[in-house]
């Protein structure tokens, strides 16, 4: 289900060892004018280095990939035109941060 990139997984490796996925909401405003549904929002994927906090890892699943674990929540899917979710490292002058592709967003809408 997961691929890491070598350069992720050494930068995770000289950290906690682990990576959080989460599925982090996002509001949204209006909708589609020709639906009588209206989109509040989306659960975006996105990555945090480290465990989750210890009263939530409950609602996560688990999976190692070499040297790291990933976390991740149940209902977590690949996206389509995918074969599996790539965690990678970018990086900008002194800055490095991790990204995350492939990974299927949920949309939340209203009647």
């Amino acid at each position: 289900m997961f691929n890491i990139d070598q350069s992720a997984a050494r930068y995770l490796d000289k950290r906690s060892g682990a990576v959080t996925v989460q599925l982090k909401f996002e509001s949204a405003l209006g909708g589609c004018a020709c639906s009588d549904k209206q989109i509040t929002g989306s659960y975006v994927p996105s990555v945090l280095v480290g465990n989750p906090p210890n009263n939530e890892k409950a609602n996560y699943q688990v999976q190692q990939v070499g040297s790291v674990k990933v976390y991740y929540p149940a209902n977590l899917k690949v996206k389509e035109g995918y074969r599996e979710i790539r965690i990678y490292l970018k990086s900008f002058l002194l800055l490095d941060w991790l990204e995350i592709e492939g990974a299927q967003g949920v949309s939340v809408t209203i009647s």
